[in-house]
């Protein structure tokens, strides 16, 4: 007489949060449009809030990396690490289907400091992008021959950013 044991492993799977913000503003302003990779793979993209939401579905370690910034922003390189382990629920036996079931949570868990385990989101703060503009003064004053320049000069620059202008402090 044999006796077959079966066992299965039933998995409540997690999932795993950006939130991508305004580097350079207290309130934590969300940005849309940013692109993620997860291990290289998939194309994820935050919405309207900054947000997104990765489903995890296997154990493992995984890479987070963002592949697109948002309009207006630099691309921010870093690649954010973290683990999915299985945590053991329960062992149950199935006697309809005559087996084991082991239940298991993933959790996730990473060393990186912008990495909030209550709520499994990682806190990206992108920074503007910046450009060095040269500015020249073209005087059409004889030398300053009537002595009328001024001391000084403001020039104010704007920046559109999907199609609102905001003036830059310099």
């Amino acid at each position: 007489i044999t006796n077959t044991v079966k066992y299965v492993e039933e998995i409540n799977t997690t999932s795993v949060n950006v939130f991508k913000y305004d580097g350079n503003t207290t309130t934590n302003v969300g940005l849309t449009g940013a692109g993620f990779t997860l291990n290289g793979e998939g194309s994820y993209v935050t919405d309207s809030d900054g947000k997104l939401s990765i489903n995890i579905l296997a154990a493992g370690d995984y890479k987070l990396k963002e592949t697109n910034a948002p309009n207006g922003y630099s691309l921010d390189s870093h690649e954010y690490s973290f683990t999915a382990k299985k945590n053991f629920v329960s062992l149950e036996f199935d006697s309809t289907n005559k087996q084991y079931v082991c239940k298991y949570n993933l959790s996730l868990e990473s060393e990186e400091t912008n990495y909030v385990s209550s709520s499994r989101t990682f806190n990206i703060g992108n920074n503007p992008q910046t450009i060095d503009v040269d500015v020249t003064i073209i005087w059409d004053d004889n030398e300053d021959a009537e002595k009328k320049r001024p001391e000084s000069v403001d020039v104010q620059l704007y920046k559109v950013v999907e199609g609102s202008t905001d003036l830059v402090k310099v």
